[in-house]
């Protein structure tokens, strides 16, 4: 078996694991008996919403979501809860084992709580910022990468200055999809919009820019007409297999080079 060494001074700017599971529609009643069995270690609480637009046979309707909040004392992690739908992400990350664990215990309390039945889609996405080693070497990016398509394309070099390049690519791994896209550019962005524009949890842009490529693994698996139980192991279990490919997806695409001199 291949041996994943740990990397101490890693890339990554946050992990998002997110449960859809089948809807509560009564969960607010449930919000008290969650926030006792979490707020040891998730001491912070808000409160939001959202309209929702529903389209149906019988017309377009709105409705407004209510989502609660649970958050670290340092706001480094946050879970994010509605009737139908489980987001935990974090800043602070060491290593996948630790991480799955606050996943278990999260859905534990849920199981406990307000016992969902079925789930239709789990999801696990990280977020990786790769600069280069030496500040002002732009050069040094390269070396980082054991690819060239996350890099700009050189038989277009010769028509202007080089702005910013984006690929996507989508691997259908067994039942699940696994998604990866990077943008390299001249940016102080550190993650996708997407994320940097999440109001529960702060990611800030750098200061100054530099080059930098921005890596996005989103690895799921989302079956709505094949739902399973929601069982706390099994979906733990799963999560650990949709990590394995992203972890080598990431030693795929990164160099030995960064692990071993930049990010160990």
């Amino acid at each position: 078996m291949k041996e994943f060494k740990k990397l101490k001074n890693h890339p990554l700017v946050c992990v998002l694991v997110e449960v859809r599971f089948s809807s509560v529609l009564n969960l607010e009643q449930y919000i008290p008996q969650i926030q006792d069995k979490v707020r040891h270690d998730y001491p912070l609480f808000n409160r939001d919403s959202e309209q929702a637009v529903n389209v149906a046979h019988s017309g377009i309707s709105v409705e407004t979501v209510h989502k609660y909040i649970f958050s670290t004392k340092d706001k480094m992690s946050h879970v994010l809860l509605s009737p139908d739908r489980l987001v935990f992400v974090t800043k602070d990350y060491d290593r996948f084992e630790g991480f799955a664990d606050r996943c278990k215990m999260l859905l534990s309390v849920l199981s406990e709580t307000i016992n969902p039945a079925l789930y239709s889609r789990l999801g696990l996405r990280f977020s990786d910022c790769i600069k280069s080693p030496v500040p002002g070497k732009d050069e040094g990016l390269v070396e980082m990468f054991d690819t060239q398509s996350v890099f700009f394309t050189p038989e277009l070099a010769s028509l202007g200055l080089k702005a910013s390049h984006k690929s996507e690519t989508a691997i259908q791994v067994d039942d699940s999809m696994l998604v990866v896209r990077s943008v390299t550019g001249m940016t102080n962005m550190v993650v996708f919009e997407e994320l940097m524009h999440q109001k529960f949890i702060e990611i800030k842009p750098d200061t100054e820019t530099s080059v930098r490529v921005i890596l996005d693994f989103d690895h799921f698996w989302q079956d709505d007409e094949n739902q399973k139980d929601f069982n706390v192991d099994s979906i733990v279990s799963s999560l650990h297999k949709l990590h394995e490919t992203s972890r080598q997806a990431f030693w795929n695409i990164t160099s030995e080079y960064a692990r071993e001199n930049v990010w160990s």
